[in-house]
């Protein structure tokens, strides 16, 4: 297999989600679901089924372009508030199933889709306002 090849497979395995070793030798562990208990119970909302359903079908798109775009097209922007001098921005979150939409919170939303903050913030963030 050719260098090109190699790195063009890494980099699907990357953005698909899936466990691999880097070109330097580093173990990448597949992405997984962190859902944790929030005060508003979203994961009351949605059965394990629609959860593990959300999850795959992100991790499958495998492009990191088009994962954004999905991202954004689940975030809207509320508006923003003043705090303290400090302009900041309101989101809501929703989860977009055939069936329905439900709106959970950003705690949720990041775990569902086995993302951290930094994502929100550095990619899909300076895009929606």
């Amino acid at each position: 297999m050719s260098v090109k090849t190699s790195k063009l497979l890494l980099h699907y395995l990357n953005l698909s989600g899936n466990q691999h070793v880097s070109l330097r030798g580093i173990a990448r562990e597949a992405k997984q679901q962190v859902i944790e208990d929030c005060m508003c119970n979203c994961q009351n909302r949605l059965s394990l089924l629609q959860i593990r359903r959300v999850f795959s079908e992100f991790w499958a798109i495998a492009n990191h372009e088009q994962q954004n775009h999905y991202l954004r097209g689940c975030i809207e922007v509320l508006g923003t508030e003043n705090i303290n001098g400090n302009r900041k921005k309101m989101y809501r979150y929703k989860v977009k199933l055939p069936e329905f939409t439900v709106n959970v919170c950003r705690k949720f939303f990041l775990g569902l889709h086995g993302i951290n903050e930094s994502r929100i913030r550095r990619k899909v963030g300076k895009l929606l306002l």
